[in-house]
């Protein structure tokens, strides 16, 4: 049983000013890395390029200049809250770009965390799949870049390999590992978003980090749609209902003992 309860706080008082300045060239050369548990870099053949909280600097890689984007925020979104199974998108609340303009990272605020469930187990979450432009992304073995696309005609494509990748976190401090990658060592999204400092804790929140290549001629030249498929494990109506109560943020705020959870 899915829910989407609209939260009562305007994403404004939450996300930072996104007016971001994207350029681009055909001409440019990246290098691909992938971020270890430590926030270390490790160095794969690929595409994107990435430091734990400092701007790339290189010197060799031409500054992109044919492409401007500015995204405006929106202070009437409202950041909805999470119940069961649902592929959603959210509005894009951090934008930058490293490597003299040559990739792309930004974020995307997706949901309201929620509490715990009835029994006192807190609420975890999987991630499914992600989606962008409505192909779905195929992860590597490090589950972070991805390995080909699959359209929705099942038609599989290469041609982003290692240009695109795609995180999930529930909180910064909590990656949420693709379906299949369970296993893997722990993230930190400030690791991950080059130009964050300690102090962008995103706490109680769900959101998305996307890293692109710039790279014109495979389409590679906007913020594409980007969809996360989420698995919450708060979906019977009681807990549901038990969260909504409890709440301060995006429910009733009431004390538990006012709350007879064993009736519910």
């Amino acid at each position: 049983m899915t829910f989407i309860v609209n939260a009562r706080n305007q994403l404004a008082a939450q996300s930072n000013d996104v007016n971001g300045v994207l350029q681009t060239s055909n001409n440019s050369i990246l290098f691909q890395r992938s971020i270890s548990s430590e926030g270390n870099v490790n160095t794969t053949a690929s595409n994107l390029n990435k430091t734990s909280t400092d701007q790339v600097v290189n010197e060799s890689k031409p500054v992109n200049k044919a492409v401007r984007i500015q995204v405006a925020p929106d202070p009437d979104y409202k950041i909805p809250v999470l119940y069961g199974r649902v592929t959603m998108g959210g509005a894009v609340t951090d934008v930058c770009t490293v490597n003299n303009g040559n990739e792309l990272q930004f974020c995307v605020t997706l949901a309201m965390s929620t509490g715990d469930k009835i029994d006192g187990t807190a609420t975890t979450y999987e991630l499914k799949n992600v989606y962008m432009n409505n192909q779905k992304i195929n992860f590597s073995a490090g589950g972070q870049l991805a390995e080909s696309v699959t359209d929705t005609e099942g038609n599989i494509n290469t041609n982003y390999a290692n240009l695109v990748g795609a995180y999930l976190f529930d909180s910064s401090t909590l990656w949420v590992r693709p379906a299949g990658f369970e296993s893997l060592d722990n993230l930190d999204a400030r690791n991950v978003f080059s130009t964050w400092t300690p102090n962008h804790v995103m706490p109680g929140l769900l959101f998305g980090i996307v890293r692109i290549a710039w790279n014109p001629d495979l389409g590679l030249n906007d913020i594409p749609e980007m969809r996360f498929d989420i698995q919450s494990s708060m979906s019977l109506p009681g807990d549901v209902l038990y969260d909504y109560m409890r709440s301060p943020i995006y429910g009733c705020g009431l004390q538990d003992d006012l709350i007879k959870a064993t009736s519910i």
